[in-house]
């Protein structure tokens, strides 16, 4: 049965979320990466519909297409072209919700949702026209469908953000581990990994269904043929970000700076939150293994969770190279 107060509040919290967002929509001009996303979107819906002519982005079509979309509904203009954008963080922070509550609580769903709506970073990149704030949500709607195991459309959700943006192949590690963590509670031994194989198996149709035409596009129709995927191999290998490199006390502070600018919050208290979260977190469930109590399902996905934002927090901090995309991956990982 719904609760009411908590439909109360998270409607509230779109609101809140959407006047966030109205405040600085379109406030200024389309600039660098997001007018050149714009003029994509307006070449398909003027025709080019495989970008043929004059493709010079090194991300996939699929936002571009959902641009010309609203340019044919609503007509070419930079507040058309924003929309999209508009769109995916509104989802986002509903979407949020559901992760909380299934991860914790209802309770924690509506907190998830409060930060994200208030978040800086995810106001600004929902009202600029870029692909990040549709991609996140498309994304976080990926995990809730892995949460519940319904991983066809995990897949085809795995495929879209592929569509939109490399970055989701930034998640591969954290979506193994979840793979991991619900078959393993739900099997035992051998089992469990047979089922893991059959599940993403079962990923597989949905993801082709949206990559394969990306493959085909990338390699024989658009004008730069072969840059995109030049580009993702780049970002596996880690050359693809020269920017973000120096010693980890440079890359530690350029951390510090990015944490504050998309939480909005300094770096002191968002690394002594994410501490003290860890550290209670984990007294639970010392107290619940020393009762020799089963571990549940969401305590075993947050330990995931927490050990994933450890490691990318190593990653960023030591490691030269490593692509700066996962720093948005990791202030998402924050508010969840």
């Amino acid at each position: 049965m719904v609760n009411k107060n908590i439909v109360w509040w998270l409607s509230g919290i779109m609101i809140l979320g959407a006047i966030f967002r109205l405040s600085i929509y379109n406030l200024e001009p389309l600039f660098m990466d997001s007018a050149y996303y714009a003029s994509l979107g307006r070449s398909i819906s003027e025709g080019d519909y495989l970008l043929q002519v004059n493709h010079m982005s090194d991300k996939p079509p699929l936002f571009f297409y959902v641009q010309a979309l609203f340019f044919q509904l609503l007509g070419v203009s930079e507040s058309v072209a924003v929309l999209p954008s508009f769109i995916g963080g509104m989802m986002g922070v509903g979407i949020i919700y559901f992760l909380g509550r299934d991860l914790k609580t209802p309770v924690a769903g509506v907190l998830a949702s409060f930060l994200y709506a208030i978040s800086p970073g995810s106001v600004m990149l929902s009202a600029t026209g870029l692909i990040d704030s549709l991609f996140m949500a498309v994304s976080m709607l990926s995990f809730w469908t892995l949460l519940h195991r319904r991983y066809y459309w995990t897949g085809l959700l795995i495929g879209i953000a592929f569509g939109m943006k490399q970055t989701i192949l930034s998640f591969g590690p954290l979506y193994l581990l979840c793979l991991l963590v619900l078959e393993l509670h739900h099997h035992s031994g051998k089992e469990a990994f047979h089922s893991v194989t059959k599940s993403v198996f079962k990923m597989m149709p949905g993801f082709f269904i949206v990559f394969l035409p990306v493959l085909y596009w990338g390699m024989f129709l658009t004008s730069e043929r072969m840059k995109l995927y030049k580009y993702v191999t780049g970002f596996v290998s880690g050359k693809q970000d020269p920017q973000f490199v120096g010693t980890s006390l440079e890359r530690l502070s350029s951390l510090q700076r990015d944490l504050g600018n998309v939480i909005g919050l300094s770096w002191h208290w968002i690394i002594g939150f994410l501490v003290v979260s860890m550290l209670l977190f984990f007294g639970k469930m010392y107290l619940q293994l020393s009762q020799k109590k089963q571990l549940e399902l969401n305590d075993k996905l947050l330990f995931g969770l927490n050990l994933f934002t450890v490691f990318f927090f190593f990653l960023l901090s030591f490691v030269p190279g490593v692509n700066c995309d996962l720093r948005r991956i990791i202030s998402n990982t924050l508010k969840l």
